[in-house]
């Protein structure tokens, strides 16, 4: 509470009585406050009218106007300001009526020193209070207002609309989010690595009934166990080293809203069965703490690796995966649906063009055609990285297949005949032969991780060629391989293929 002592205000004392007038204005100047002294009614009204005060001193018996009539002008003209009414013949009948017609205190004649500071004192200090709560009332709507903005541009900028494409693997993805977003059941999103399963949980709470509350995100991947325990549940002060004070979790932060479980196939063993819990009970306690709180939050989990794998080599518990799999959305990749790559890249390039300031309206139809025939491996990241980067590099209004970066922009020159498919392992060989078949590197290269590498060298057949390459770099070998290379290194090529632009 604010000290009585600093605060300073203006203060009306309206009495016949001359002396004690002088009294009061010497007494409350010396505490710092300005002090008016009028010693008639008329001119009390006055002054009431013409300046803003923050405390009146008025006397009940004062002719020919007295202090009732004064506190029913004051409540007129200035009804913010607090009067306190003195009198030398107080009786329960008058002070009575002066409080109901709106006095703020009673003060009987002879008044102390001290009993004057305080009620002053005291009088300013709520009145200070009110002037705070008014405040905080007031910037607490700003901030509502604020944040029903914000939560309308986060629900535009992830429409279902935006989000689904118009080929059918996707209309099939559409469906199903139609129905999950009307209920509160735990979500599963599976897919590659960059095919949206970040932006498909957000696309869920946005549209949903939670969308006015929190959504929290956690990469379950970059935390150790007790860490990711201590980022869920939280902790009280003093459970481990380095806990000086109590920290609430992301399932207690985001009460009433979503919680999105990236990564969830790299949660840590032990942990394992504290989320299993709370997914069945809704209910946990922090790390080092006795308390139970409940919890009213939706649960979306989403992972790139195959979880059946990690159940059979006993890194994920198979109860758990089952308490997250209630609705699976699998997210097809880039490559399976072609239809969809024209429009994504249009969106991609409006967002990217504002974002960095540049004037860029279309692609020609050299880079929709490169775009649209190239395998992503990488998914809608790969895509966002590949046109950021013709954004910044094209000088026209129009971004052209030389912009693309040179495995992008290659595609253009192949043979109609050659699928998808084929594109796709053709470029993870150029980069894995550029990397000196380095996984991390070539991971990195391609905007995936490893696991989502090692998964596309098991599907393409080629753990064993990467294997061969590594020892050969290892034992010293400066140039490729001199064993036979795979038949499917070699991309198909046209027979008369035609002039190819430089990236």
């Amino acid at each position: 509470m604010t000290d009585s002592l600093e605060l300073r205000g203006r203060i009306l004392v309206a009495d016949d009585d001359k002396p004690l007038g002088r009294l009061f204005k010497a007494v409350l100047a010396r505490q710092g406050h300005e002090v008016e002294v009028v010693t008639d009614g008329e001119a009390a009204k006055q002054s009431l009218s013409s300046g803003r005060f923050d405390l009146m001193l008025v006397d009940l018996t004062m002719a020919p106007t007295g202090g009732l009539e004064i506190l029913r002008h004051a409540g007129a003209v200035c009804p913010d300001t607090p009067v306190v009414i003195v009198t030398g013949h107080a009786t329960v009948e008058s002070a009575v009526e002066a409080l109901r017609r709106g006095a703020h205190d009673y003060l009987i004649k002879p008044v102390q020193n001290e009993q004057l500071i305080r009620l002053v004192g005291r009088v300013l200090e709520m009145k200070q209070m009110e002037v705070d709560q008014r405040r905080t009332g007031e910037a607490l709507s700003v901030e509502k207002r604020r944040h029903k903005s914000l939560v309308q541009d986060m629900k535009a900028r992830h429409a279902l609309d935006r989000f689904c494409g118009s080929s059918p693997r996707m209309s099939e993805v559409r469906s199903l989010v139609e129905e999950v977003i009307r209920s509160d059941s735990t979500v599963l999103i599976l897919g590659e690595s960059g095919t949206g399963k970040s932006l498909l949980a957000r696309t869920i709470h946005f549209n949903s009934d939670r969308a006015e509350a929190p959504f929290i995100e956690t990469n379950c991947a970059i935390y150790s166990e007790g860490m990711l325990m201590s980022e869920l549940f939280g902790h009280e002060s003093g459970a481990f080293t380095g806990a000086h004070r109590q920290k609430k979790g992301r399932f207690e932060l985001a009460e009433g809203g979503t919680v999105f479980l990236d990564e969830i196939g790299d949660f840590p063993g032990a942990a394992q069965v504290a989320l299993l819990r709370f997914l069945q009970e809704r209910r946990f306690e922090r790390v080092g703490g006795e308390e139970t709180i409940d919890a009213n939050v939706r649960v979306i989990a989403a992972t790139n690796r195959d979880l059946a794998d990690r159940i059979r080599d006993g890194s994920f518990r198979a109860d758990l995966f089952y308490r997250l799999n209630v609705i699976p959305v699998t997210l097809p990749p880039l490559r399976e649906r072609p239809e969809d790559i024209a429009r994504l890249a249009e969106d991609l390039l409006e967002s990217c063009a504002a974002r960095l300031g540049r004037q860029i309206k279309a692609f020609a139809p050299d880079a929709i055609e490169a775009l649209t025939r190239y395998a992503w491996p990488g998914n809608i990241r790969e895509m966002e990285n590949a046109i950021e980067r013709a954004v910044l590099l094209t000088h026209d209004e129009v971004v052209t297949s030389r912009h693309l970066p040179r495995q992008e922009a290659a595609v253009s020159v192949a043979c109609p005949s050659t699928s998808l498919q084929e594109n796709e392992k053709s470029h993870l060989l150029r980069v894995l032969e550029q990397s000196r078949w380095n996984k991390k590197r070539a991971a990195a290269m391609l905007g995936i991780n490893r696991s989502s590498l090692y998964s596309k060298l098991r599907r393409f057949g080629l753990m064993e060629a990467g294997a061969h390459e590594q020892a050969a770099a290892a034992a010293g070998a400066g140039a490729v391989s001199n064993a036979p290379t795979p038949k499917a290194h070699t991309a198909p090529e046209c027979a008369d293929p035609p002039h190819r632009s430089r990236a």
